[in-house]
């Protein structure tokens, strides 16, 4: 489930109105679309505000037609955006519409107010950051590139003896165009910073889910252990190791014999306990070696084979019954079932998972049939199976 928590529930309102949610599949580029129309909604009631106060201040200062100007067109810009972006939805181009006008207004008002050391200039590279955010890296990118060519291109030109007019003084430069500025790009800063942190927030989620969901995908649920698949894939790949290093392995089946009995005699929850009690003696046997559960009352492992350190299958199928058959206690109950186990090698019996599983289900069906409770697809035939009893 995404993260469902706002930064802010009224703005959200007012954001959403502009916004067809059903075009953003991915929730994340829904946030890059809020953090859009929350930028175009700040930078247009600023740019009327500020527009607002230089009318009134049109008979008083000299050339205050210049800023008026400027921020009335850029209310009517932005109103335009945001009405195309409520039609369209094009977050990539509307992101450099977004940024583009705020960077000529910028440039212009740093010229005509007696260039860069007269005035800062330099908040222009906050404009890359809003279009990351936005739009994405490569648009960020592209911005900052453009931003860092035009500041030594003024600063170059000053140098070279050129002097920028002055239609605005200092202070009018910092009242009608530098505080317009900061005031709205804090606001387009904060408005990111808030969505960044839900969306931080959102793909931490995600990737948690996905860890979940991968676990669940690899895992039996009652266990703990590997599922079947998982534990093909690990098979498949130690086979692939068994080609180049000539790791022989012995792939084990083990059953729990007459377990429908067991559960009818004691009720199915004593049944799911001893199956999880059953599991991690087989585990604590493993090691790190492959293990999983296969089906309702079946296991299996993969253990290597190396005849010079007594690791036999023969050996080993004794170790699994000296551990597996031992009297399970469950809520004043004691249990002590048999077991059957069925065992194929690699590359005797086969140079694939589905090769080698399905000779140790023979084996195993040998050894549910037969006196003794371990057998070897090798044995089937002349034997009646390995000379391992409870």
């Amino acid at each position: 489930m995404f993260i469902q928590s706002q930064p802010f529930g009224w703005l959200n309102q007012i954001i959403d109105y502009f916004i067809h949610k059903n075009r953003y599949v991915n929730p994340i580029d829904l946030y890059r679309a809020r953090i859009l129309v929350g930028s175009l909604l700040t930078v247009a009631l600023s740019s009327l505000v500020i527009c607002l106060f230089l009318l009134s201040q049109y008979f008083k200062e000299p050339h205050a037609e210049i800023g008026m100007l400027l921020t009335a067109g850029l209310t009517i810009l932005y109103g335009l955006n945001l009405a195309i972006f409520k039609n369209y939805g094009s977050i990539t181009v509307i992101a450099h519409s977004c940024v583009a006008p705020l960077y000529i207004a910028l440039m212009f008002s740093a010229i005509v107010s007696g260039g860069p050391l007269a005035t800062s200039s330099q908040i222009l590279f906050l404009l890359p950051v809003l279009t990351y955010f936005t739009a994405g890296g490569r648009a960020g990118l592209i911005w900052f590139s453009i931003v860092l060519v035009s500041q030594l291109a003024i600063y170059g030109i000053y140098w070279r003896g050129y002097r920028f007019i002055s239609l605005m003084t200092d202070s009018q430069y910092i009242e009608q165009s530098l505080v317009h500025w900061l005031s709205t790009l804090v606001g387009l800063i904060g408005i990111t910073a808030a969505y960044e942190s839900a969306n931080q927030r959102l793909i931490a989620q995600r990737e948690a889910e996905g860890e979940n969901n991968r676990y669940l995908s690899q895992h039996d649920l009652l266990t703990g252990l590997k599922n079947r698949a998982f534990f093909a894939q690990q098979i498949t790949r130690r086979l692939f190791e068994g080609d180049f290093f000539k790791q022989h392995f012995s792939l084990y089946l083990i059953d729990i014999k007459a377990f429908k009995q067991i559960n009818q005699a004691h009720s199915y929850g004593t049944g799911d306990r001893i199956l999880v009690e059953f599991s991690q003696r087989l585990a604590r046997l493993a090691g790190d070696h492959p293990i999983a559960r296969m089906d309702g009352n079946t296991f299996a492992m993969a253990m290597p084979v190396n005849k010079d350190m007594n690791d036999t299958p023969e050996r080993i199928c004794e170790m699994i019954l000296a551990s597996a058959t031992q009297p399970f206690s469950v809520e004043n109950t004691v249990v002590s079932p048999s077991v059957a186990i069925g065992f194929s090698l690699y590359p005797d019996n086969g140079n694939s998972f589905e090769t080698l599983l399905e000779k140790a289900e023979t084996a195993l069906m040998q050894a549910k049939s037969s006196p003794y409770c371990c057998c070897g697809f090798d044995e089937i035939e002349p034997n009646t199976g390995s000379q391992v009893s409870t």
